[in-house]
């Protein structure tokens, strides 16, 4: 009976280091995932993803710990489980950070869309600006030309009258003369 326990002692070992095994492998893919994540923009799905297979990890982990600890296996079971937990915190890390990292980059985001909504506002005022500008010159334009036919039309009747004034003096002294005789 003590070889069938030591050999079902041995099987529940295997069992354990597998389930560790499979553990690690998916903590190594949540961290790659994470690390594509912080590259990336992060998004709400992919953190609840990871999260969801964070909790998955703690799951088996607290699960291999208790079987760990239940059956008080060797030194190496310890470290592995050590590891594992040392991995799990640093996913937690990793999570963390990515959540940071998405909270500034919306905040960014916020700021640069305030500033083009503040730049396209002060377009809109400088174009209005310039269109009531281009009616005042336009207005002023407009009442230059009058005021040059204006001065135009009084230079010719200047002339005009000028031109009366002359034949009326001429004719004035032709008949002034014409009554000393």
């Amino acid at each position: 009976t003590l070889i069938k326990r030591i050999s079902s002692l041995q099987d529940q070992l295997e069992e354990e280091y597998a389930t560790s095994k499979t553990a690690l492998k998916q903590k190594r893919e949540l961290e790659r995932r994470l690390a594509d994540m912080q590259d990336s923009s992060v998004g709400e799905e992919e953190i609840r993803r990871v999260k969801k297979q964070l909790a998955k990890v703690k799951a088996l982990y607290r699960e291999a710990q208790s079987q760990l600890e239940s059956r008080q296996s060797s030194s190496v079971n310890k470290s592995q489980l050590n590891n594992l937990k040392a991995q799990v915190e640093d996913l937690q890390d990793a999570l963390s950070a990515a959540q940071r990292a998405k909270r500034s980059a919306d905040s960014e985001l916020s700021e640069v869309s305030d500033r083009l909504q503040s730049v396209e506002m002060a377009k809109m005022d400088a174009e209005n600006r310039i269109s009531t500008l281009q009616k005042q010159v336009s207005d002023a334009q407009s009442r230059v030309e009058e005021i040059e036919e204006e001065l135009e039309e009084a230079e010719r009747k200047n002339r005009q009258q000028v031109s009366e004034l002359s034949t009326v003096k001429l004719e004035l002294a032709t008949s002034e003369t014409k009554s000393d005789k």
